[in-house]
Order: C-alpha cells, then structure tokens, then sequence
C-alpha cells in the first residue's frame, strides 16, 4: 500500500485552522514574552519552534496519530528530559550533543510508539545547553 498526502481541505475548514493557530500562537508568545523567570526581557520563555509545528499537527492534521494526546504528551516530555540528560556531559562538544540527543529522543520516542515531530525540534533546542529543567516543564504545560 502506497501512502497518500491528505486530501486539500476546504476554505472554511482553512480559516478555522488560521484562527485556531494564530490564537493558540498569540496567546503563548505573548505570555511567553511578559513571564520573565530565566529568560532576559522581551525574549520568550519558551521555545516557539515546536509549538508552530505543533499547531500544524494539531489544527492542520487533527488524525494524524503524532497529533494524538498521548503522543504530544509523552513525545514532549521524553524528547525534553533526554536532550537535558546529554547537556550534563562534560566535555561533549555542543554540536555531538545536539546530535546524540536529539537522535536518541527520537529513537526513544519511535521504539515506544509515540513519534511526536515537534518532541524532535523540541530536542534540538534543549540540546544547545540554553535551556533546563523548569523550560521543560513550562514547556510541557503548553504542549498538554
């Protein structure tokens, strides 16, 4: 069996995922930008990368099993905490860390069945030693 792209959606069903994206997206961005914990003024707590992924899973591919609750749930969290493991490793040269932990995220995630697209840009992100623990779980927040 050969795998098909989704068929083209209606306008109707385009302006609601617009509208859904563009709030969703609104929303957090500016909340991101006025909570200032770890971050520096006017700059965003979260990392915003993988929510606009996210966004196309969830308003663009609403039955895509990656765009299911427990994939979004557990692919963030598992994708999160592996890439914070490898920030912990002396002497690992930033660009080794990237890749080590976001190809075992994503390897982690596919062996349990809960494969999650933005868990992988989520990983890349954390892997660059800018972020930690309380990112994850602000993170996480808006993922659930």
């Amino acid at each position: 069996e050969t795998a098909h792209p989704p068929p083209a959606m209606p306008l109707s069903e385009c302006l609601w995922v617009f509208f859904g994206t563009a709030t969703s997206l609104a929303l957090i961005s500016f909340l991101s930008t006025k909570i200032v914990l770890w971050n520096e003024p006017n700059t965003f707590l979260v990392p915003l990368g993988p929510l606009g992924a996210l966004a196309a899973l969830q308003f663009g591919l609403t039955a895509a099993p990656a765009s299911q609750p427990r994939n979004v749930f557990y692919g963030t969290l598992i994708s999160g905490a592996t890439s914070l493991c490898f920030t912990y490793i002396d002497g690992l040269a930033p660009w080794l860390c990237v890749t080590l932990a976001t190809s075992s995220a994503i390897s982690i995630m596919a062996k349990l069945g809960i494969t999650h697209p933005p868990g992988g840009a989520l990983a890349v992100i954390y892997a660059s030693g800018r972020y930690h623990w309380g990112h994850l779980c602000l993170s996480g927040r808006y993922h659930w």
